[in-house]
């Protein structure tokens, strides 16, 4: 009876959230100005699952954790986006800006913060309920996998719409779609490791912040997408690095560490 009430919550908690996200995107893509963030589906779904299926029980990963898995969640894509982004500018100086998003230290702290609450929207969702949940009928490399997987289909509908049209669009889908699962299954170790939600949540505001605030308005090449940022070679080389440092660092005591 467990085992069914886990694919009903999970079937019902990917229902709602694909067709709440893609909703709002088929309105956009049609030209219809909403302020909708859709970060927010994800966990708007799971509150909806919780209330439903696990009203008295902590399936959400909203725990406090070890400093250590903040820290390092802040850090790893600082690394990986400034390593691929500097790569890139070393040899195409020409295309270096000097610029970020802005210069102004207040917005810039203001707007990692509204990152973080934006990443809350959608990590509630996938890691803190998603990925336990399906690791509670799968073992936990298949589950990392395709809740990564899942997580990276889920932005198709709006990525293919904004996607950048001097470069090839299936290169970007498969690109996007093998880093973002990558990164996923990162955010999975950590999610067990610490049994919070909370460094998936630094991780992928870091990722966002770093990405489109700092390092992306740093290149004015429109090549550089097949380098670095979410559809970038090197990015992916070096995440999948990131990916295989702390798999094995943590071969054979993650788990231990389901809930």
């Amino acid at each position: 009876m467990k085992d069914i009430r886990t694919i009903k919550s999970l079937l019902l908690f990917l229902g709602i959230t694909f067709f709440l996200t893609w909703s709002v995107d088929f309105l956009i893509i049609n030209g219809f100005e909403i302020e909708i963030n859709t970060m927010f589906c994800p966990g708007i779904a799971a509150v909806i699952i919780k209330i439903l299926f696990y009203r008295n029980e902590a399936v959400l990963g909203l725990r406090l954790c070890g400093t250590k898995y903040i820290v390092l969640s802040f850090l790893i894509p600082l690394i990986y986006f400034g390593a691929s982004y500097g790569i890139f500018l070393f040899f195409n100086k020409d295309s270096f800006t000097g610029e970020v998003y802005t210069r102004d230290a207040a917005a810039l702290i203001m707007i990692f913060i509204s990152s973080l609450v934006s990443a809350a929207g959608e990590e509630i969702g996938w890691r803190g309920f998603l990925l336990p949940r399906l690791a509670g009928v799968l073992d936990f490399k298949k589950a990392a996998v395709i809740s990564g997987l899942i997580w990276s289909l889920w932005h198709f509908p709006i990525l293919i719409y904004y996607l950048s049209e001097s470069l090839s669009m299936w290169f970007q889908l498969a690109m996007f779609t093998a880093e973002i699962t990558l990164i996923g299954v990162i955010m999975a170790y950590f999610r067990f490791a610490s049994k919070s939600v909370f460094p998936a949540i630094v991780l992928h505001a870091s990722h966002n912040y770093f990405d489109q605030i700092i390092f992306g308005p740093m290149t004015s090449s429109p090549v550089a997408s097949y380098y670095a940022g979410e559809t970038g070679v090197i990015t992916l080389v070096l995440v999948l690095a990131t990916l295989l440092l702390i798999s094995g660092k943590n071969r054979g005591s993650i788990y231990l560490q389901k809930e």
